[in-house]
């Protein structure tokens, strides 16, 4: 299972390096404010070179292909680590599922043929179809669901972020939430339970007013070795650090 985690809003630049340090898979850029994640998204971007970068998307706030025009140029900038998270917001679920479907056509870097109620009818074919420039450095920008897009995860065909375990996803990409209540063996053993579960990825949002550091510190030394690397002995967790050596950092 891999593991991202949820970024401070406003320190996403600091936060994400630090993430980075801690050799998480990703994080998670406006979580908590989708309408200027891609914002966040670039800051956390800017100053890491490995993680993945999940950006949230309000779904309904621009028109589908601009988002994805947008979410384009972004993974150009970031060298294809972008995952989008689409939230539904108010959207039906029939146009959830029409804009979902249109963002996904217009990530894989193929022509899409206009038609609905987003693009206005046209006789002539060359405005009947169109491409998203840049193309997005990625073959397929991964995407997930969140919010009230979650309802119609089954009918586009992308997995949505889980928040409580019901039936077992059966061996496809599932991510999860996972809220840290800040205590890393129970924080350990709820990752464990979600690792069971069959979630492919977690997310972790650590606690309310946590410091990061202590949160990713936890996240690297306590529930990475036992749901990343699943064969690792529990007993070089659990003890506590070796006891500094005589004379170590005194003034030669």
């Amino acid at each position: 299972m891999r593991i991202a985690v949820v970024l401070p809003e406003r320190d996403e630049a600091r936060t994400a390096a630090l993430a980075e340090e801690h050799a998480v898979f990703g994080v998670v850029a406006g979580y908590h404010e989708p309408l200027t994640s891609m914002n966040a998204a670039i800051y956390a971007a800017l100053a890491t070179t490995a993680v993945r970068v999940v950006v949230r998307v309000l779904l309904g706030s621009e028109h589908p292909v601009t988002i994805a025009e947008e979410i384009a140029v972004f993974d150009n900038i970031c060298g294809g680590r972008t995952i989008v998270l689409a939230d539904a917001g108010a959207l039906t679920d029939g146009d959830a599922s029409a804009e979902i479907e249109i963002l996904q056509s217009s990530l894989s870097a193929r022509p899409v043929r206009l038609e609905g109620k987003w693009f206005p009818p046209s006789d002539d074919p060359a405005l009947s179809v169109l491409a998203v420039t840049p193309q997005p450095a990625q073959v397929t920008v991964p995407v997930w669901l969140t919010g009230a897009a979650a309802a119609v995860a089954a009918a586009v065909g992308a997995p949505a972020l889980a928040s409580q375990r019901s039936s077992h996803p059966g061996g496809r990409v599932q991510p999860a939430l996972m809220e840290a209540c800040g205590d890393p063996a129970a924080d350990r053993d709820e990752a464990i339970a979600w690792e069971q579960w069959g979630a492919s990825h977690l997310v972790v949002q650590p606690a309310q007013g946590a410091d990061l550091s202590e949160s990713l510190s936890a996240i690297s030394s306590v529930i990475a070795p036992e749901v990343a690397m699943p064969y690792f002995p529990r007993v070089m967790t659990d003890v506590p650090p070796p006891a500094e050596w005589p004379g170590a950092g005194a003034a030669r």
